[in-house]
């Protein structure tokens, strides 16, 4: 069992209870389809219960696989290095709203996406409410960081701003 597997699957559990809400207050939009539970499992926890490494550590196919184990918002980890952790850009509402705007045309990609958003809201409630008070949303690693109160805070107004958007444009898909 990797050192990720209980801080993943209570990720995942978040991400499932933001789903129930979600799908309470639209009305069940996109809940029968694979590819929202897909991107909720995506952004809230990953795979987390995969072991953490598959080849050598530090090798090309290791480093990919990586990429399966982690949620979206900790790829920061895995492209910028462990100082990164809790990057501005991937633990904002940013990352998803662009996904979101990239594939609005392709509606397909919608259960997908509105997956995406409402598990990676889910990851940064999570991370909110169990970070340590010291613990930074880093803008320049060594450099530039918040923390406490505001590190809290940014991920709760990033993460509202996320479900709160994703309601208002699942609550207008379903009115017409």
């Amino acid at each position: 069992m990797s050192s990720y597997f209980w801080n993943g699957f209570q990720h995942v559990l978040v991400g499932l209870v933001f789903a129930a809400v979600y799908g309470r207050v639209a009305r069940g939009l996109y809940l029968r389809r694979w590819s929202f539970w897909a991107g909720i499992i995506f952004t809230s926890g990953a795979l987390f219960f995969v072991p953490l490494h598959i080849a050598a550590f530090g090798s090309l196919a290791d480093w990919l696989y990586q990429f399966v184990h982690y949620p979206l918002a900790d790829w920061d980890i895995l492209f910028l290095g462990m100082s990164w952790h809790r990057f501005f850009l991937t633990h904002s509402f940013v990352i998803p709203i662009l996904v979101w705007a990239a594939v609005l045309d392709f509606k397909k990609l919608h259960p997908l996406v509105f997956g995406m958003v409402i598990g990676h809201s889910s990851h940064l409630f999570w991370d909110a409410v169990t970070s340590a008070m010291s613990t930074p949303v880093v803008f320049w690693a060594q450099w530039l960081a918040i923390r406490g109160t505001t590190a809290k805070s940014w991920l709760l107004v990033n993460s509202a701003l996320l479900f709160w958007l994703a309601l208002v444009r699942a609550r207008k898909q379903t009115t017409f």
